[in-house]
């Protein structure tokens, strides 16, 4: 029998094969990418870890150097280079300690020592500003001090100002080197101008207004007073001369009328005694009189001199003694006094209510016709004046106003009564018997619009940021700020801010609408004062969210004037706040927000306002 070739037969498998992922590949391949997720995981652990670690070591080594800092300004010790060698010494161990407490990676290690170089870099700088401006200070306290000290001595003794300038010259001559030469400059023309200031109030306390008004003439003293100054004295010298030259016409006018009296010539010394007379009191009584004549003749009064001084207080003045007669009367001879501050309080009272009653317009009847006219009498030139020019001394006296419904070039013209405002009604109730919603009240004086360009937008580089921050302060530091004109315009500008927002918070509080938890809310929420650590562009857009929010504070209340329920003391507070947001939307100034390109293409060219996306744009010149 033949044998098969059997290591030569083929024999293949009946059915499919047998994938290798059917045999237990695939689950290895699993088992692979699981481990690779795992791994994945951990490493994002890690640096999520890592992260964290490094914000809480930078808020430790920031809240250190915050408490250093604060501890070398408050000591004063700031001023010397010493110490802020040692401060930034101190900082560079600090920034050591901390990167050794961190555990991360060699990359992690590195990022935290390059946040840490740029904060020890912030702080030291932050440091050396407040080591120039503490030595300004100084430097500004010792001059400022040098200059009062002098001008007290120039005050005591008017005739010691030269000697004065010449002291003040050589102490700030010890000053040379510290500030530039035109600051040395400002600082002597500062010093000098508050010498010759005392000198001048030296005299004019003694009386001696013709050596003051010498001296105000003078180019090479009054040049050196600033206008405000020279304006001011030059009143005050024209005052005292006005009140010395009315003194000694009252004094002739005393002995004219005291020779009267007596019927005589007054002797030498009775003459001295009228001269010394106190001024008449506004109540000059018949007891005043006769008191007066005894200190003049220097004896008692006869029967008979009494007697001629009853019948002189019987008599009138020149417009009659009754009522309005005695007003025009007192106030056309106190009006010169009136207008130069020469009253004394009561007196002035007293001339005002003279003036009320003097001016005041009346009503008569036509007896035919039985209607009523008002008769304004005109007001003359000199006592307007003084009404006017005595309310600069008289402060909260209220000095009357022109009446506006005169003619002044007629007296007696008739005129008929000023219109008066139609009162408003009351919410009256709509259809179904709901009130209607009261109408917005109209802006009041609490919170007014500002002019234009002149919005708390418009100046918000000059409000926020470094610059304007120690444009501040240094306009603050004494003589120093004097030179450097206060801080300028980012003083008056972040003042402005402040002082709206201020009155913002008041106003809301009367309103009554919020509880005293609600305000402290509120002032937070609307808080536009500028930050040094800030810049316009953020400053911008924080006053962008506080107008969004007042806005919503509007259409609340809006929403509390639609509830026919609302009590009428909430609907009084509710349109206050109304009134009050909106004026004050309008001093913030913040640009329209427009929700479309049709509607932006509205706006006039160059005019800003924010897109959807709160972006601010301009709107392109057509």
């Amino acid at each position: 029998m033949a044998k098969l070739p059997i290591y030569e037969v083929q024999s293949r498998p009946q059915g499919g094969q047998v994938s290798p992922e059917a045999m237990g590949a695939g689950i290895g391949q699993a088992v692979a990418d699981m481990g690779a997720t795992l791994t994945d995981i951990g490493v994002a652990t890690q640096r999520r870890q890592e992260v964290i670690d490094r914000v809480q070591l930078l808020n430790s080594f920031d809240q250190t150097a915050v408490t250093d800092l604060e501890a070398v300004q408050a000591d004063g010790s700031i001023a010397s280079k010493d110490t802020v060698d040692k401060y930034s010494s101190a900082l560079r161990q600090r920034m050591d300690q901390v990167l050794n407490q961190h555990k991360g990676s060699s990359a992690s290690r590195a990022e935290l020592r390059a946040q840490l170089e740029n904060q020890a870099g912030q702080y030291t700088k932050t440091a050396m500003g407040a080591q120039i401006k503490a030595q300004y200070t100084m430097i500004g306290e010792a001059a400022d001090n040098a200059a009062n000290k002098y001008a007290i001595t120039a005050g005591l003794a008017p005739d010691q100002m030269t000697n004065a300038f010449a002291a003040f010259d050589v102490d700030l001559d010890k000053l040379q080197g510290a500030v530039s030469k035109d600051q040395m400059d400002q600082f002597r023309k500062i010093g000098r101008s508050r010498i010759a200031d005392g000198a001048i109030r030296g005299l004019l306390q003694r009386g001696n207004f013709t050596e003051a008004e010498k001296l105000l003439k003078d180019p090479a003293i009054g040049g050196m007073l600033n206008s405000d100054t020279t304006r001011q004295l030059t009143m005050d010298v024209a005052v005292d001369k006005y009140k010395s030259e009315k003194q000694v016409k009252e004094q002739e006018q005393n002995v004219a009328q005291w020779t009267s009296v007596l019927k005589r010539n007054l002797t030498l010394e009775e003459q001295m005694r009228v001269r010394m007379l106190p001024q008449k009191k506004a109540e000059y009584t018949l007891a005043d009189k006769i008191t007066e004549l005894e200190l003049v003749q220097g004896k008692p009064a006869t029967s008979a001199q009494v007697t001629d001084l009853m019948g002189m207080q019987g008599t009138t003045g020149m417009f009659g003694n009754s009522l309005q007669g005695m007003a025009l009367n007192f106030v056309t001879t106190n009006a010169t006094a009136y207008a130069n501050g020469m009253l004394s309080p009561e007196q002035a009272r007293q001339f005002e209510a003279s003036y009320n009653e003097a001016y005041k317009p009346i009503e008569k009847q036509d007896p035919q016709t039985g209607l009523w006219t008002r008769i304004a009498p005109a007001i003359p030139a000199f006592a307007q004046q003084a009404s006017q020019r005595g309310a600069r001394f008289y402060n909260g006296l209220g000095a009357p106003a022109p009446q506006t419904n005169q003619m002044p070039a007629v007296t007696g013209v008739v005129t008929s009564p000023a219109p008066q405002p139609a009162a408003q009604p009351a919410a009256q109730p709509a259809a179904g018997g709901q009130p209607a919603p009261a109408a917005p009240a109209q802006p009041g004086a609490a919170t007014a619009p500002a002019p234009g360009g002149q919005s708390i937008w418009s100046r918000r580089g000059n409000i926020s940021g470094v610059v304007p921050s120690a444009m501040q302060a240094v306009g603050q530091v004494p003589f120093i700020g004097e030179a450097m004109g206060g801080g300028g315009q980012y003083a008056t500008d972040r003042q402005y801010a402040d002082a709206m927002g201020r009155r913002l918070i008041s106003a809301l509080s009367e309103s009554g609408r919020y509880g005293q938890a609600e305000m402290k809310s509120i002032e937070q929420e609307v808080s536009i004062a500028g930050t040094a650590f800030d810049n316009p562009v953020a400053y911008g857009q924080r006053l962008i969210g506080i107008d969004e929010a007042l806005a919503k504070r509007v259409a609340d209340a809006q929403k509390d004037l639609a509830d026919p329920n609302i009590s009428i003391e909430k609907r009084r507070g509710a349109n206050d706040v109304i009134a009050t947001i909106t004026n004050f939307r309008q001093t913030l100034g913040v640009p329209k927000r427009v929700k479309s390109v049709e509607e932006a293409r509205k706006l006039p060219p160059g005019s800003e306002f924010i897109d959807p996306n709160g972006v601010v744009r301009v709107v392109p010149g057509r």
